[in-house]
């Protein structure tokens, strides 16, 4: 059995408390009495006992994209699913939860789900994230706990309920267990595979969707210039791309304000004849010498699931 980091630990204990909080409000008390110690003990039950919870800290974050650009997604994504009878369509993947609802998850071991139904879309999402995946999420959102085994399926089931018509799902991301706990949770309803049309959708580009490429597209034309600039004798490969990535980041920043999260933006760069032998080595401190090859990848990522990529000898 493997160990525990005190990170993981931290991490687990800060949604404890933070889960504790939502579920009940501990008065305190001068004396302990038995009365007061049964009242914790059957709180403390409950907060085992939950599942799923709604937590709405906050008020919604800003948008990437305006409300009619989902509204335009998710009336596409209705029609297919009123052509296949599919009643609820359950997402896994970054990219489609991210096109239909704005919230990007980080995953960390944790599944995340997006439940579209012809009236609601609903993230699913882990108690670690508190309230962050409901302020991101263009419609609603439902966290599950992590003390009982399954809450996720049990948290997807709440939002689906015993459903007959069918189910879409993405089979190139959904792994064979996921699917079979879905399945079983909601044995009424068959799942089928909706990935390659709702990939095809993400292909056609709206014009609000061309505009945040652009942006990309700019701080990774600055990412290279800064590149240029800053690749001297002796400069080792990590420090060249700090420089790039700390200037894609501010321009993004800049550019597209509270609309989406300051995420990654990252760059590799590869010098000698042997660390340019392929295109995603990692960095290394080795230290850029007159006549080497330079390899760069620029790649600005701080938009919601959205980003270019410069790759240049």
């Amino acid at each position: 059995m493997g160990t525990t980091s005190p990170a993981t630990t931290l991490i687990s204990t800060m949604a404890a408390r933070s889960c504790f909080r939502q579920l009940s409000k501990i008065s305190s008390c001068s004396r302990l009495g038995t009365r007061s110690l049964a009242t914790k003990n059957d709180q403390i039950s409950k907060f085992l006992n939950t599942r799923h919870l709604r937590l709405q800290n906050g008020e919604k974050s800003p948008l990437l994209f305006s409300p009619q650009e989902y509204d335009r997604r998710l009336a596409n994504l209705r029609k297919l699913m009123k052509e296949k009878n599919i009643g609820a369509a359950v997402f896994t993947s970054i990219h489609n939860i991210a096109y239909f609802s704005n919230y990007v998850y980080c995953s960390m071991g944790r599944p995340y789900a997006l439940v579209v139904t012809q009236d609601t879309q609903t993230s699913v999402s882990a108690l670690v994230d508190g309230g962050q995946p409901w302020r991101r999420t263009y419609g609603e959102n439902i966290v599950y706990t992590d003390w009982k085994k399954d809450n996720y399926i049990h948290a997807i089931k709440e939002v689906v309920g015993d459903m007959k018509e069918n189910i879409g799902v993405e089979m190139d991301h959904m792994n064979m267990l996921t699917h079979r706990k879905l399945s079983t949770a909601i044995p009424t309803a068959s799942i089928i595979d909706i990935s390659q049309e709702t990939g095809e959708q993400r292909m056609i580009k709206s014009d609000e969707e061309i505009a945040i490429t652009k942006i990309g597209a700019a701080a990774a034309d600055l990412g290279g210039e800064v590149c240029k600039a800053t690749i001297k004798e002796g400069v080792e490969e990590w420090q060249i791309a700090r420089e790039v990535v700390n200037a894609m980041t501010e321009y993004m920043a800049k550019n597209l304000d509270d609309r989406a999260e300051i995420m990654d933006a990252w760059a590799w760069i590869q010098s000698g004849s042997m660390n340019s032998d392929g295109c995603h080595n990692p960095l290394t401190r080795r230290k850029v010498k007159k006549g080497d090859i330079i390899m760069l990848n620029c790649f600005p990522e701080s938009m919601q699931g959205y980003y270019n990529a410069l790759e240049s000898y």
